[in-house]
């Protein structure tokens, strides 16, 4: 190894050197090579200065290929490869081309792979730094050379290519350029040429002349919908319905109450009128009712972007696209909860004022706005220029506290507490003004529709006014008079009267119906003729003043309040009501007792509400023993109402159903020369044995049926009345024309009249013709009665005399008995014929007869007796 170190030695070394060995190396800061003579200066900057002197230049090392294994510490190494006739250094991975530039012949050269031994080289031209974003010119191998950003070119460019190549030029776009012979918008209005000009594409005019051609378009211009906003709906949701506080206010209201003080205080209510009298109460949704705004459009259009009628023109589009579409509301809710200020404003007891700002800038639905695109009718040739849109449901609780109901704002416990009475009042939304824009143009204001409502909690305010407590007090109950006829001797009940009086309270605290019947009554189970009532009974409020005389009292000791007046808090209804029993027809007779023995009263009173309740049940027997001032021993009448001497039945007729006794025949002697006395059908009910009506062998008729007054179906006798056996009924019937045949019905099986069976009915007739005496066609001297039961005997006992148990013969006189020879029998009904030979006729002149029923003991009643005639 040979060392020269400049800093130990300063030698002079000239002419010729060779140096021999693996490694040389020369030590010093700089070295110079070559030289102009004597001179080898080197350059200040540098460490190694080559000087040219006399000679040609400086040969580099050379390979005919690319060195290999090298490594990042090889990094910036040069050789020339003399194969590809290039400079290369080593960029610690490759051999790069140092590439070439040279002048020759007037032209500045450059080259990269000159020799085209690669086929991706690229000469770049950078510009403000050295990554790809600053490259400007790319000049490829392939022939497709990159230009970034314009290029601006005077002159004419003349670009070429073989007649068999496809593409000369490839650009994005091309502008028109100026025409010669007519100018860009010239004589072009209404067409959608007139869009184009000498900044416009070349591709857009040739896609829009293919539309054109290929669809043979109408090319007029894009239109704008020329509908304008007209005005406003104002729109209220959750308004809900009305109603109202039950009842009138008292005089003299219970001030305790907070609920009432307060309405009294803020004049909403007063002595006989209703809380919130005349003013439409809604009472539902309290802080969920709200208003809000949809537009409304004018004028006429003929293009829209839809069928919507209401859509508006919106202005142009900007840049193809959306133009911002706005909205802004301002809206004013004032508060009253004074009666006397209905319609508020700002000056009164709440105002709140807000201002809502909405937009939309995209096509579509949002916040309520819609913006829609007008597209052209022929839209894949003509692109849209106009939108239009509208508003819907705009406000609403987006805009909360104006929109919506709001009373106050200072104390915070009370905040749109909609369960107090404090939010009772009006409630007007005013001075609603809405705007819309576009872009950033001004706001066209509309008013809309003014909203004034009355809200209060009813069903609050109901609850803490309280209810009605109804009582009934000072109660009398009494029978007045009766009024009676008499059958048979026994006493009914044809009228009466009753009594109820009573204080009811309650009715006026706190607050009352006003109503005709704040106070009636209602009668029931009235089974027989018909109650009435009379007196203070029906009650009447209506109005809200006191319209019944002498029914409304300070108290049950104190003054009566007068009519037309507002009764007081604390104030009663006396309640005095007469009952009057009537009817004509009326009856509650049974074959043993009675049907129905009582009605009822329920005075009833009404709450605030007007609702109706029954306060009490009073019962009254129509008569009972000791009624009407009557010792107990009276005892107790059933209702009959036919008037005295009333008869259902006919002397001509063919039945008898014990509705009375015009036609019955005294039991006596004069029956058998039917010369028979009537029946006393005049009032009496004497019980004396020497004048009674029933004598000791008569039946009894009570309504409807015939009945032992001594049995157990008796009415109104005492148990084991009359000493006989035997009891007897006699009733005359009278016919016409000669009848040759007759039936007799009563109802029940009949016994002969021989027969003593115990609880049995037996008949017997008696003709006129064959009574004693009394016969025109043939008189006889002895009476004949005839039993129809006898259905094979003809002559059965003649002569027979009176018995002294009244048996056979209940007269003073002997009579024959005969039997029924040729009758016949069904059911209970018998055939009679008219035999003449046996002393039976019946016509012109003999056209009577008796009907005698006779019981034995307590049989079950006969109801009625039916004859036929033929």
């Amino acid at each position: 190894m040979a060392l020269i170190d400049s800093k130990q030695l300063d030698p002079k070394l000239t002419g010729s050197f060779s140096f021999s060995g693996s490694t040389q190396s020369l030590i010093s800061n700089q070295v110079v090579i070559g030289g102009t003579g004597s001179v080898a200066n080197p350059h200040p900057s540098a460490s190694l200065t080559i000087l040219m002197g006399d000679k040609k230049g400086m040969m580099l090392p050379s390979a005919s290929a690319d060195p290999s294994s090298l490594g990042t510490t090889s990094k910036g190494m040069m050789y020339f490869n003399t194969t590809d006739g290039l400079l290369k250094l080593y960029d610690g991975t490759a051999w790069i081309p140092a590439g070439d530039i040279n002048t020759k012949n007037t032209h500045l050269t450059m080259s990269a792979d000159i020799d085209a031994d690669g086929s991706n080289s690229t000469i770049l031209f950078r510009i403000d730094g050295e990554t790809d974003s600053n490259v400007k010119l790319r000049l490829k191998s392939d022939n497709t050379h990159e230009i970034t950003g314009s290029t601006d070119i005077s002159g004419s460019i003349t670009a070429t290519n073989a007649v068999t190549s496809s593409t000369t030029i490839t650009t994005t776009n091309i502008t028109t350029g100026h025409p010669t012979s007519n100018l860009w918008g010239s004589n072009l209005e209404g067409s959608y040429f007139n869009n184009f000009d000498n900044t416009s594409h070349v591709s857009e005019i040739l896609r829009f002349m293919s539309g054109v051609l290929s669809h043979s378009l109408d090319v007029a211009d894009a239109a704008p919908n020329t509908k304008t906003y007209a005005s406003v709906d104002t729109n209220e949701t959750s308004l809900g319905s009305t109603d109202s506080v039950d009842g009138y206010l008292p005089q003299s209201y219970d001030s305790t109450n907070a609920t009432m003080k307060y309405l009294v205080t803020k004049q909403w209510v007063a002595a006989g009128t209703t809380i919130f009298s005349g003013i439409s109460v809604y009472h539902d949704n309290g802080p969920d009712y709200y208003i809000d705004f949809d537009s409304n459009s004018g004028g006429s259009t003929i293009v829209s972007s839809s069928v919507d009628t209401e859509l508006i023109g919106l202005g142009g589009l900007t840049n193809s696209a959306e133009t911002e579409f706005k909205v802004q509301v301002h809206v004013t809710q004032s508060f009253s909860d004074t009666g006397s200020i209905a319609n508020p404003s700002s000056s009164n007891t709440f105002t709140t004022q807000s201002v809502l700002n909405l937009t939309n800038s995209t096509f579509g639905t949002s916040n309520g706005l819609t913006l829609a695109k007008i597209n052209t009718s022929q839209a894949a040739v003509i692109p849209a220029a106009y939108q239009d849109g509208k508003f819907a449901d705009v406000g609403g609780k987006t805009l909360s506290g104006s929109l919506t109901r709001r009373y106050t704002g200072s104390n915070a416990s009370l905040v749109n507490d909609f369960t107090s009475v404090s939010s009772s009042g009006y409630y007007n939304f005013h001075g609603l003004k809405v705007g819309i824009a576009t872009g950033s143009g001004n706001y066209q204001l509309v008013d809309g529709t003014g909203k004034n409502n009355f809200w209060a909690p009813i069903d609050q305010i109901d609850s803490n006014v309280g209810t009605n407590t109804l009582a009934i007090s000072q109660v009398t109950q009494s029978y007045l008079t009766a009024t009676s006829r008499s059958l048979s001797g026994a006493p009914y009940l044809s009228g009466s009267t009753y009594h109820v009086s009573a204080s009811i309270r309650g009715l006026f605290n706190p607050m009352y119906a006003a109503s005709t019947t704040i106070v009636d009554d209602t009668i029931g189970s009235v089974g027989v003729g018909s109650v009435a009532t009379s007196g203070v009974y029906d009650v009447s409020t209506s109005g809200g003043t006191i319209q019944t005389a002498n029914a409304v009292w300070a108290s049950d000791s104190g003054s009566v309040r007068a009519t037309s007046t507002v009764p007081y808090r604390q104030d009663v209804v006396r309640f005095n009501a007469t009952y009057t029993l009537s009817g004509t027809t009326g009856e509650n007779v049974n074959q043993s007792g009675v049907s129905d023995s009582t009605f009822t009263v329920k005075p009833r009173g009404r709450n605030r509400e007007s609702t109706r309740s029954n306060l009490a049940t009073y019962t009254f027997f129509y008569h009972t023993a000791s009624s009407f001032a009557q010792p107990d021993t009276s005892g107790s009448m059933a209702v009959y109402q036919r008037y005295q001497g009333y008869d259902g039945g006919a002397l001509t007729g063919t039945s008898e159903a014990f509705t009375g006794e015009s036609f019955r025949i005294q039991l006596n002697n004069n029956v058998l020369g039917f010369n028979g006395d009537a029946f006393t059908t005049t009032y009496s009910t004497t019980r004396a044995v020497a004048s009674r009506v029933i004598g000791e062998q008569d039946l009894q008729v009570k309504p409807g049926f015939l009945v032992n007054p001594s049995g157990s179906y008796r009415y109104w006798y005492a148990e084991g009345h009359g000493t006989g056996s035997y009891k007897y009924y006699i009733r005359r019937f009278q016919t016409s024309d000669t009848k040759t045949s007759m039936t007799i019905d009563a109802g029940a099986t009949l016994v002969n009249w021989k027969d003593t069976t115990a609880d049995s009915v037996a008949a017997a007739l008696l003709f006129k013709s064959s009574a004693s005496g009394s016969g025109t066609t043939s008189e006889l001297s002895v009476a004949r009665i005839y039993d129809p039961s006898a259905l094979t005997s003809n002559l059965i006992s003649s002569s027979v005399a009176h018995q002294a148990d009244f048996h056979l013969n209940p007269f003073t006189d002997a009579l024959s008995l005969y039997g029924n020879t040729g009758g016949s029998k069904s059911s209970t009904e018998y055939t009679v014929p008219v035999r003449n030979a046996d002393g039976i006729y019946l016509d012109s002149n003999d056209n009577e007869l008796y009907v005698i029923l006779r019981y034995r003991g307590d049989p079950t009643p006969v109801t009625s007796i039916t004859l036929t005639f033929s």
